[in-house]
């Protein structure tokens, strides 16, 4: 699959790379050899579990996700961020970054390299989770680490609040997202523990300035999920950034994220939802051996719930 565009005024063919549930991506040559930029094309599909996409549609999704990532990298760039954000066009639900290596899906585009990405997610969490507590009950998560964190004087409960974020790593480019020590996450990127640290430090300053951000508009930023490149020896924010990666919180107390659909999933195939969770836990790295989806979809009230819900957001930081 292939389309067509103008590369330092010469036709060029942009080239097919991969698909994922929120957006497909394109290479654009840059008529030298290299490639000039990277494009997304934001979907208009949903996934839940780690399922990749429903098979059913979200109208006008994939343009509400571009409006949204392209205002928030537009607030990070001028704040003084490092991101691979050049451009977006919210009509043709497109974005344009940097080009960046991908040493585990051996993507690789030559002279306009500009960083590699790194093979971890970065997680940001503003409050105590139910899962969070589960975590630091096996022995997984330090829990004097967290306390250390709590500005609430509840102690440590569901929805007690931290202050700066715990910040903490998973797996990439993997069936299921694990969680992992830093010293698994600084080896799975590629960085020693003091890189590891700065990438820390940057993403929790991203997340002060995306909570203000969205607080300013009556949004309240729970926790985000980030992906990123190492670049000049620092930290480069990459991917995209909408309710997929975040978990905000309106004036009127709904998540304006996909939790519908999950919600919808569990109420109505709750047997099958469970199945999918177990399978995650003891398969997390072979995905043949986790239950597909059911055949019933959402209707079409709980579909475009999640659109209303994302479009609120857009709407709310005048990014459409």
């Amino acid at each position: 699959m292939s389309r067509f565009s103008k590369g330092r005024n010469l036709m060029v063919t942009k080239v097919f790379e991969r698909a994922g549930s929120a957006k497909d991506i394109y290479k654009v040559p840059d008529g030298a050899g290299g490639y000039e930029c990277i494009e997304f094309l934001f979907s208009e599909r949903v996934s839940i579990l780690d399922l990749g996409g429903l098979p059913v549609l979200f109208p006008g999704l994939g343009k509400i996700r571009c409006a949204i990532s392209g205002r928030i990298f537009q607030e990070l760039n001028a704040a003084g961020f490092a991101t691979h954000y050049i451009s977006h066009d919210i009509e043709a639900a497109t974005m344009r970054v940097k080009p960046l290596e991908i040493y585990e899906l051996d993507t690789h585009y030559g002279p306009s390299n500009c960083g590699r990405v790194l093979g971890v997610e970065i997680i940001d969490r503003w409050v105590v989770t139910e899962k969070l507590l589960r975590r630091i009950a096996a022995g997984e998560v330090d829990q004097a680490a967290i306390e250390s964190l709590l500005v609430d004087e509840r102690g440590l409960v569901v929805g007690a609040r931290l202050n700066p974020p715990f910040v903490e790593c998973t797996t990439k480019y993997r069936d299921a997202d694990v969680y992992v020590s830093d010293t698994q996450a600084a080896e799975l990127a590629t960085i020693d523990h003091p890189q590891l640290m700065t990438c820390y430090d940057e993403v929790k300053r991203a997340a002060v300035f995306l909570k203000n951000f969205f607080h300013s508009y009556g949004f309240d930023r729970k926790d985000g999920k980030w992906e990123g490149a190492w670049f000049g020896g620092g930290f480069m924010f990459a991917d995209s950034i909408s309710p997929d990666e975040q978990r905000l919180i309106g004036p009127d107390g709904r998540s304006h994220d996909k939790d519908p659909v999950r919600q919808w999933f569990e109420n109505n195939h709750p047997d099958w939802y469970k199945s999918v969770v177990a399978a995650k836990e003891q398969f997390p790295e072979d995905r043949s051996k986790w239950p597909q989806y059911p055949v019933e979809m959402p209707p079409e009230e709980v579909i475009l719930d999640v659109v209303e819900r994302y479009k609120t957001v857009a709407v709310g930081i005048d990014a459409m």
